[in-house]
């Protein structure tokens, strides 16, 4: 495989996507949401995301958000709980602190 040219591997490499895709239930939709997969991959990539990063925020973002909505229904849909308790509080304002310091030093980087 590492002496077969570019320029014939990528194509097979496509096409065995496209078909994998396709053959797993045999669905358009799914073939449309590897290419959308694959776009946003590259963007990330380009542009100098973590995928890392990525992949643990999409696998926890389930369960943080069914207990933002389980919270919310305990509250009676008052965004007041969130900041009752101190140690609550804390971790919001190191939150926002911590974007906040992010932004500036992304902003101090590239310049004016």
């Amino acid at each position: 495989i590492l002496k077969i040219p570019p320029r014939i591997l990528y194509p097979l490499i496509f096409l065995t996507s496209f078909v994998s895709a396709y053959a797993a239930r045999g669905n358009l939709f799914d073939v449309w949401i590897m290419m959308i997969a694959g776009v946003t991959g590259w963007l990330m990539r380009k542009h100098g995301f973590n995928p890392a990063a990525f992949i643990i925020s999409f696998v926890l973002a389930r369960g943080a958000e069914e207990a933002f909505r389980q919270s919310l229904r305990l509250s009676d849909d008052g965004l007041m709980i969130f900041v009752q308790r101190p140690v609550a509080a804390a971790f919001i304002v190191v939150g926002i602190i911590v974007i906040l310091m992010r932004a500036r030093s992304m902003s101090r980087e590239t310049g004016p």
